[in-house]
């Protein structure tokens, strides 16, 4: 009886070690590290969520309190990547499944810098203030002001244009 019990002990672990070597080297889920840039180094986050149109990504540059940047998947990658690219340069992570890690570079005009990304919790954004969130309210009232402004301009302006000498063969 215990020789059939340790076979079947072995069958056991046999099998379930397969699944623990994969599941250490899943792409998902929070990754912290640092970007090296010229100036100093940047503490970054990398949430990667697997969709049913593949996996996505955010980016959280949390040096510069950039968060929630959206990045893609990269179509042409061999391997699993993910980028997002700007006017101002391209972002892009490469999963590493033999390392179980991110590696990343950003690159500009400036230069490229690399980014190595280690399994960690991600700290959450920092709540907008108060005086912050008032003067994005201006803001946001001050810039639906002048969309309509400029839009009874642009009426005003098709209607008077006849009164100029075009006529409607003109238009």
């Amino acid at each position: 009886m215990s020789r059939i019990a340790a076979m079947l002990a072995a069958a056991v672990v046999l099998a379930l070690a397969p699944a623990r070597a994969s599941a250490a080297a899943d792409p998902v889920g929070d990754w912290m590290g640092t970007m090296h840039t010229r100036k100093r180094d940047l503490a970054v986050g990398l949430e990667v969520r697997k969709t049913p149109g593949g996996y996505q990504g955010r980016y959280d540059d949390i040096t510069q309190g950039l968060w929630r940047i959206a990045l893609r998947p990269t179509p042409t990658a061999a391997s699993l990547a993910l980028e997002n690219r700007t006017s101002f340069g391209t972002l892009t992570f490469v999963w590493d499944p033999a390392g179980d890690r991110w590696g990343g570079v950003w690159r500009d005009k400036a230069g490229a810098y690399p980014i190595v990304l280690r399994r960690g919790a991600i700290p959450p954004a920092p709540p907008m203030s108060r005086p912050d969130a008032i003067i994005l309210g201006v803001f946001a009232i001050v810039m639906v002001l002048e969309a309509a402004a400029i839009a009874r301009l642009v009426r005003l302006r098709r209607r008077r244009l006849p009164l100029m000498g075009a006529t409607k063969r003109d238009l």
